[in-house]
Parts: structure tokens; C-alpha cells; sequence
């Protein structure tokens, strides 16, 4: 199958206003049944970052990930996601990597929606300053909604 996905962020402490990116893919279930789903993703991305002390900058490579959604109870899903993502311009020193693991909770007879309850981690390898740490950590609560 194919894959298309999104993320925008804001970052105070890198006085990054806006990034922005975007992906897209081929992705393979690796593992499909009633209570496991495990899914790998091999693509592009394209990221754009606005800073309000630099000029802005473009970045392009290989996106890469790792998807598994385990059903616990009733409704009640796990999730754990891993990106990598490294630049065409030098891979081995400029990459990404961010880990999402969530807690969902169907909201409502569609279950359209759901309120998710996790912990994300971002490490960027080449941070904005030697004084920055290469590792971000966030606790979140999200309501999510799904167009499928």
C-alpha cells in the first residue's frame, strides 16, 4: 500500500516557528491479524524549517519507519511508532529519529475519533546549538481523527 503523512511543529527553545513535513511511500504490513498489526514504511520526505535568528532551511531523504498497533482490551489500542529519517545530503550526519508510543481510545459509536495518551522522543543528531540537547522529550493527550 501507500502512505502519506504530515506533521507540523513548533519549537521555543530552538526559536523555530514553523516546520513543516511532509512524506509519502510504499509501506508493508508486515503482520495483519484481528488484535496485531505491525507495518513498515519506506519513502521520501521533504521538511521546511522557519527560524526567527537564521535563515530558513530545506531538507530532503529517505523516510523510514515502523508501525505496530496491539488491541489490549475492549477498545483500548497501544501504539508504538518509529521514524528514521536521514537527508540525501549526508546521511550519516544529519538524521532524525523520533519514537511515539500512545495509549487510544476510540471516542463514539464511528470511532472516528479517539483520545490518545503518550510519550514522544525526538533526537536530532545536528541540533540547533551545542548548548541544546540532541534528545526531546514530550508527554502529550490528543484527540485524533481518522478518515478511514
Amino acid at each position: 500500500s501507500i502512505y502519506i503523512r504530515s506533521e507540523f511543529e513548533k519549537d521555543s527553545r530552538e526559536k523555530l516557528p514553523l516546520r513543516a513535513t511532509t512524506a509519502s511511500g510504499f509501506s508493508y504490513y508486515l503482520y495483519d491479524d484481528k488484535f496485531n498489526i505491525l507495518r513498515l514504511r519506506l519513502g521520501y520526505f521533504h521538511r521546511q524549517e522557519t527560524y526567527i535568528n537564521r535563515e530558513a532551511s530545506t531538507k530532503s531523504g529517505l523516510d523510514t519507519g515502523l508501525a505496530h498497533q496491539w488491541l489490549l482490551f475492549g477498545n483500548l489500542k497501544f501504539k508504538n511508532d518509529l521514524t528514521y529519517t536521514p537527508d540525501f545530503d549526508k546521511p550519516e550526519n544529519k538524521f532524525k529519529i523520533d519514537h511515539e508510543s500512545s495509549l487510544l481510545y476510540p471516542l463514539g459509536k464511528k470511532k472516528q475519533w479517539a483520545l490518545q495518551l503518550g510519550i514522544r522522543n525526538n533526537y536530532n543528531n545536528l541540533p540547533f546549538s551545542s548548548s541544546q540537547e540532541q534528545l526531546d522529550t514530550y508527554y502529550f493527550t490528543r484527540l485524533s481523527v481518522s478518515f478511514l
